[in-house]
């Protein structure tokens, strides 16, 4: 095991307490409709 990596039982004490993002994946090449071309 890696010095960063964690163990199942650390990862389950931790994921409650980590901020959720509002959806997951990667967000849209072009979030903005306005952008010039």
């Amino acid at each position: 095991m890696a010095r960063g990596d964690l163990t199942d039982t650390q990862w389950a004490r931790l994921e409650p307490l980590l901020p959720m993002g509002a959806k997951p994946g990667r967000p849209p090449v072009w979030a903005d409709a306005r952008v010039a071309a």
